[in-house]
């Protein structure tokens, strides 16, 4: 089994208005053509350049999707029947499966492929009859497996061998299809030489007979189907994009060869079929002969994908051979099961099972086809992330420290702290002089007892259903002013305001949450500050980020679970879980399912995370970083760092909202077009992505958006270049400037003097040092 691994690009993603002109911070490659996962770019190559042009175009387009880890927007699907497997209040989320979402799919679905139809027996009766669709279990995963996509995990279907695709069945209703047995019971006539409209085709049936596994019918493709007389001038059919021109070489009563594209057949019977050199089939459907002298002699014939057999219980075969043994453009193979339920002279229905014969996979940029009939796919545009909320957790010197983004800002703060002397932690927060104070208790208020002397600092959150709010303070002063004690606390997000209080009793409001000074002492160096709401909880142990993922802090207990941690044990714990909580599909906060990171002891370097509850797999071949997804509706991303030298990090990415997968099956013919990814265009095309930062590939002479960029209206060729560049044999020139079709975007031209300096200056850019600041010219540049 071969694969061929196609990416699918992309001319819809979400767009970042800068205003009427461009103003980007310097960057460079592959900003801003992907920012943060993001992907905003289309790569444009000349219509009329060389092929190293759009060879180098695609290549760069596929350096660039490798960055792209998030999808915005949704995919988009051009020619013919699809549908887009989700409902309005139930998206595509990862472990959900293709049957999750419609029990079968017919002709309200796909108005073609599953129309419903009336056939026409040989004695003129008519039978209706339904098409369905009943798609497999088969479900969206996190997966890695070496026979796919460089062994780099993905979010995708992972399908094994035997997996269950789809069956699809063809109901005569109300009566079953007569075909009228003929006495000895081995044929069905009334059926021969018909024809059948299934999964959109038209079918001929050339015979319909019993055998000992059931009904047999043997069809032939009538999508391109003709007839001509002996004599006539040579008839030309188009299948597909290509011509053929059809004339009778020899017929008589029961044979006949026919002449295609100069190519002579073998004799032939009716419904026998031949095999062209470019892999089309002829397929003869009748001999039409006046048994006279001067008699009319004609042959009604087919051009296509030949003769198809069904046998009840057997696998169909394609052209004499199992279809099993045939690829398709993935290179998978399948095996499909022909079942047909009925009496002694009836047919009732048609099942066809799909079922794969090998490995497969489906995810952005591959898909599934049906084979043989060439009718139905399955096909993922893309995987959506809404968002990209960060959270991480590393080591500062002997601490554990996190840093995310709260209500009031970005925050950074220590949770667990080490001593050099003790293998183990010992104590909450940074260190001994700058300690973490929690508290287990929840309700309408919290306590906390806070130290001058250590610095102290605290969390607090407020959680009411899909709202939640949390602040961390840490005690600056306590100033004995004439016994009254004016307390001040730091806000140490970056964008919060301070507390200030002058006396005890005193409060402060900041959002749904009342701050009161219960206590304080100058002398003492002590204060006890609550936190309190009329609605809602009030926690001393969370933290929820801006986004609403839940963040469990250490509480020092000899009691297990919950984020405890025994610090006055005799041995200092090495190991600390901390959880984490997503809000549910309904945006309330603190209520789904968890995942957990931990943190541990590197003997001699200090703490890091060390594992995590999800199944990680390696980013990269030979990467320090292993990724991994929760499985839920809002799949947080965690992605963990353990090198071998030094400390490690975790990165947790929270998508804030449900996390989904454009999964789409449609007619075979049809175009899918993910979301967010890099589109490759045509100079003549630019219209369909100026919405996009632009990577303009090949010289001013071959690409009207390069000569644009230059400032002309036309080709601008050779020594017209060079005038204009200074860019001569040997050279290349890299430039950047605003887009000539979108002002608020930018566009960077790498064109060399001749097709092969390009393919150099394309080779120089992805090694992903070149500035893309506006404006900046890198060049003429000696090869």
């Amino acid at each position: 089994m071969k694969f061929n691994f196609k990416k699918i690009a992309s001319v819809m993603a979400t767009t970042v208005m800068l205003g009427s002109t461009v103003a980007f911070a310097a960057a460079a490659w592959p900003a801003p053509f992907v920012n943060g996962g993001v992907g905003d770019a289309a790569i444009v190559y000349g219509s009329g350049g060389a092929a190293s042009d759009m060879n180098a175009a695609v290549d760069l387009g596929k350096e660039l999707d490798k960055d792209i880890t998030v999808t915005t927007g949704t995919g988009t699907v051009a020619g013919g029947d699809s549908v887009k497997l989700e409902r309005a209040n139930d998206k595509f989320n990862l472990n959900d499966q293709l049957d999750d979402f419609y029990t079968t799919l017919d002709n309200e679905e796909f108005t073609m492929v599953l129309a419903d139809g009336v056939y026409l027996n040989d004695d003129n009766n008519e039978y209706d009859y339904e098409q369905k669709i009943a798609l497999g279990a088969s479900a969206l995963t996190f997966f890695q497996d070496s026979g796919f996509n460089n062994d780099e995990p993905i979010v995708g279907f992972d399908l094994g061998t035997s997996t269950h695709i789809m069956n699809y069945t063809l109901d005569f209703t109300p009566d079953n299809a007569e075909g009228g047995a003929t006495s000895s019971g081995d044929e069905y006539p009334k059926m021969d030489n018909t024809n059948l409209k299934m999964l959109g085709k038209e079918f001929y049936i050339s015979s319909a007979e019993q055998t000992a596994n059931g009904v047999e019918l043997t069809l032939l493709d009538s999508a391109n189907t003709a007839i001509i007389g002996e004599g006539d001038p040579a008839k030309t059919m188009l299948v597909g994009a290509k011509s053929y021109e059809v004339s009778i070489d020899f017929i008589n009563n029961d044979e006949v060869a026919l002449k295609v594209n100069g190519q002579v057949t073998n004799s032939l019977n009716e419904g026998e079929t031949y095999k062209l050199t470019d892999g089309t089939y002829v397929g003869i459907k009748n001999i039409q002969v006046q048994d006279y002298a001067g008699g009319v002699k004609k042959v009604e014939f087919s051009l296509g994908t030949g003769k198809i057999v069904l046998e009840n219980g057997q696998e169909v075969q394609i052209n004499e051979e199992d279809i099993s043994t045939l690829e398709d453009a993935n290179g998978y193979t399948s095996v499909i099961t022909a079942y047909i339920t009925n009496s002694s002279t009836t047919i009732d229905k048609i099942v066809l099972e799909w079922n794969l014969d090998d490995d497969a996979w489906i995810a952005p940029g591959t898909e599934l086809i049906m084979p043989g009939f060439n009718a139905i796919k399955l096909s993922m545009a893309a995987w959506n992330a809404p968002k990209q909320e960060m959270t991480t957790i590393d080591d500062q010197s002997d601490s554990v420290k996190v840093s995310t983004a709260v209500k009031d800002g970005d925050v950074e703060l220590s949770i667990l702290y080490a001593n050099s002397s003790v293998s183990g932690f010992v104590g909450l927060g940074e260190k001994a002089s700058h300690k973490l104070v929690t508290n287990a208790t929840s309700g309408t208020n919290v306590s906390f007892n806070l130290n001058e002397t250590d610095n102290s600092y605290f969390v607090t959150t407020w959680i009411n259903g899909d709202d939640a709010e949390s602040y961390v303070y840490e005690i600056t002063s306590i100033t004995d002013n004439n016994g009254k004690n004016t307390t001040k606390l730091e806000n140490l997000a970056s964008g919060g305001s301070d507390l200030e209080f002058s006396e005890v009793t005193d409060t402060e409001d900041r959002g749904q949450i009342t701050f009161t000074l219960v206590g304080a002492s100058d002398t003492a160096k002590t204060a006890t500050v609550r936190a309190s709401a009329s609605t809602g909880t009030v926690y001393g142990n969370l933290l929820t980020t801006k986004e609403g993922l839940t963040m469990r802090l250490p509480v020092n207990s000899v009691a297990t679970g919950d984020g405890n941690i025994n610090l006055s044990a005799a041995a200092n714990p090495t190991t600390h879980v901390i959880n984490f909580t997503e809000e549910d599909n309904d945006g309330s906060i603190n209520t789904a399912s968890s995942f957990t990171v931990t943190v541990g002891l590197d003997a001699g370097d200090g703490t890091e995370p060390t594992a995590t509850s999800l199944t990680m797999f390696e980013e990269t071949d030979g990467s320090d970083w292993d990724v991994g997804y929760k499985v839920s509706d809002l799949a947080t991303k965690v992605r963990l760092n353990s090198p071998s030298n030094g400390l490690g990090e975790a990165e947790i990415i929270y998508a804030g909202d449900e996390s989904t997968a454009d999964v789409y099956i449609t007619e075979a013919a049809a175009s899918i077009t993910g979301a967010g990814k890099v589109a490759v265009v045509k100079d003549s095309e630019v219209d369909s992505v100026k919405g996009k930062n632009l990577v303009v590939v090949g010289g001013s002479c071959i690409n009207s958006v390069a000569a644009s960029m230059l400032g002309s209206t036309s080709p601008l060729c050779g020594a017209d270049f060079s005038a204009k560049t200074n860019v001569g044999a040997g050279k290349y020139l890299i430039k950047v400037a605003a887009s000539p079709v979108n002002a608020a975007k930018i566009a960077m031209l790498i064109a060399g003097y001749e097709a092969a300096d390009t393919s150099t200056a394309v080779a120089k850019v992805k090694e992903g040092t070149t500035s893309t600041d506006v404006h900046e010219e890198v060049g003429p540049l000696t090869v």
